[in-house]
């Protein structure tokens, strides 16, 4: 597994942490198999907001210290996907 910014410096704060968990929730909703009304919506919006180029999606990854483009394009390709994206302590993986 490889720091996910190269993503993101290796000394960061619990918020930067949170936000990070934002975007991992996010990649989780977007693979749900659930058919409940509440997590198809979810699943729904989070493919919206990861495939999207909202302002408040570039905020979220600023906050979290990872590159926008680099999720988005990761989502699209299927390269970040649930196991390949996990929180380790305090850093955020991504398995090649």
């Amino acid at each position: 597994m490889i720091n996910a910014a190269i993503l993101r410096p290796e000394n960061f704060d619990p918020l930067t942490e949170l936000w990070a968990s934002v975007i991992l929730r996010a990649v989780l909703d977007a693979h749900s198999t659930s058919e409940q009304r509440d997590e198809r919506q979810a699943r729904r919006q989070a493919r919206i907001w990861l495939e999207g180029r909202t302002e408040d999606f570039r905020m979220v990854c600023a906050l979290a210290g990872l590159d926008p483009d680099f999720i988005r394009d990761g989502w699209a390709s299927g390269r970040i996907t649930p196991e390949r994206l996990t929180l380790k302590g305090r850093r955020m993986e991504y398995a090649a």
